[in-house]
């Protein structure tokens, strides 16, 4: 599987490259993008060390809630800049919680709480 999915990024690298670029460029260029490619498929191929409860359960303890007094709690994994965080939200009554948790470390990385008026 992962074999594929670099083959189809190579190919449209390479179409991508010819159409933008001189050739001595283009080398480079793709040198360059394979091993982006090759390293966000090597990271969302791996499961996180932290899993969504947990990261969950970190957010609620920053903010010193807990499950039961949240609502729209959510949580999804993404990975931005190589970086595989969990985006989390939730609201208490008109308060709304979004916090990025770090998915291999449960480091905080980022949190913000609004009013909802």
């Amino acid at each position: 599987m992962k074999k594929q999915i670099l083959a189809i990024f190579s190919a449209i690298l390479i179409a991508v490259s010819f159409a933008a670029c001189g050739a001595d460029d283009m080398k480079n260029d793709l040198k360059d993008d394979m091993s982006s490619v090759e390293s966000m498929i090597d990271g969302t191929m791996k499961n996180p060390k932290i899993s969504k409860n947990e990261a969950k359960d970190i957010a609620l303890k920053h903010a010193n809630l807990k499950e039961d007094e949240v609502t729209s709690l959510y949580s999804e994994l993404e990975t931005e800049n190589n970086t595989r965080k969990y985006d989390v939200e939730f609201k208490k009554g008109n308060m709304e919680y979004d916090y990025e948790i770090n998915a291999e470390t449960g480091e905080i990385i980022s949190f913000d709480h609004d009013t909802n008026d």
